[in-house]
């Protein structure tokens, strides 16, 4: 009777710790499961917001550019008005036409242009990254800049010498694009125009020699706001957009775009500066979402340690138990040969 109690017992036991075993190997996996889980929604949410954040950005652009462009509109149309008003247009003309000081004409252009959209009312974003230069005849005439890193010693007015080819071949870190940039401007392209003046802060920025959306949308996803700092947008108005302030018209296929005497006032925008001053909150957003995924990882990937440990801790229990209760059998089963001897 004692025996077959025994192992009765012995079989429950056994069920007891393999039962355990099966819950922890079971719950290991089911843990496994959710970790898997969680990673799939986490990529697919955060492609999700890729998406929208690049779509986001790309409206950031274009009402970025929308700003500079309506400001030099308004400016465009006062400084027009202010040169019919209170300049000699014959004298004016002979200026351009052979590229001659106008000491008015600089004033006029001063008194518009020192300021701008970006910087009039924010004493933060770079002033030498986001002002206003303009360009006649293929001449730089003027530039409102601190410093002398980007004219040298020459002396940007009416009458200067100085090109903008000139400066970008000698100061520029990317001429190619630059110069290209200027050649849009001169042929009053309609689309995205960007010059490359600073070296870059991370050396594996490509040396692009051609400059599009798709362009800004790579340096943004892979290298942030910061890959923005060596290049500046530029935001061109014509003064007139089909021909000149004397009246002229363009010629399709006869004007000259480098003697035309067309003012061209061009804005420049650096969206690192841009970004960090109107939405500095883009800055932290994908940390933060990172953020929330990483410590639902971390809390599952604790849960499955713990199983582990756990599953470890009653395996090792089940060894121990099972060793001892075969050490039990051998033990009754020697005694019952000693007894059945004795008895014999």
């Amino acid at each position: 009777m004692n025996s077959e109690k025994n192992k009765a017992n012995k079989r429950y036991n056994l069920a007891t710790y393999i039962s355990i075993l099966i819950v922890c190997m079971a719950s290991i996996f089911i843990l496994v499961g959710i970790r898997k889980a969680a990673i799939e929604y986490k990529n697919d949410v955060y492609t999700e917001y890729t998406d929208n954040k690049l779509e986001e950005f790309n409206a950031l652009v274009y009402s970025a550019c929308e700003l500079g462009h309506v400001d030099l509109l308004r400016k465009a149309e006062a400084i027009s008005m202010d040169i019919k008003t209170n300049l000699d247009m014959d004298k004016l003309r002979d200026c351009m036409d052979n590229n001659l000081p106008y000491p008015e004409f600089d004033g006029i252009l001063r008194k518009h242009l020192q300021g701008n959209a970006f910087i009039n009312t924010n004493a933060v974003i770079n002033r030498n990254r986001n002002n206003i230069f303009v360009i006649i005849n293929g001449k730089m005439v003027a530039t409102y800049i601190h410093g002398s890193q980007f004219t040298g010693d020459a002396a940007i007015e009416m009458g200067s010498s100085v090109t903008p080819q000139d400066l970008i071949n000698e100061y520029f870190y990317n001429p190619e694009l630059s110069n290209d940039a200027i050649e849009k401007i001169l042929r009053q392209y309609n689309g995205l125009i960007v010059w490359q003046q600073r070296k870059p802060i991370d050396s594996s920025i490509p040396k692009y020699t051609t400059f599009g959306m798709d362009d800004l949308a790579y340096i943004y996803e892979n290298y942030g706001i910061d890959g923005f700092e060596s290049f500046d947008i530029l935001l061109p108005v014509y003064i007139t957009e089909y021909g000149n302030i004397f009246g002229d018209y363009d010629v399709p296929g006869e004007s000259k775009f480098d003697d035309n005497n067309k003012i061209i006032i061009v804005q420049k925008l650096n969206l690192k500066d841009y970004i960090e001053f109107r939405f500095p909150d883009i800055l932290n957003q994908d940390t933060a979402i990172l953020t929330r995924f990483e410590h639902l990882s971390i809390m599952v990937n604790i849960f499955i340690i713990l199983q582990c440990l756990a599953l470890l801790s009653y395996a090792f229990i089940f060894i121990v138990y099972y060793n001892h209760r075969i050490a039990l059998e051998q033990e009754e089963e020697a005694r019952l040969l000693l007894e059945k001897k004795n008895s014999d």
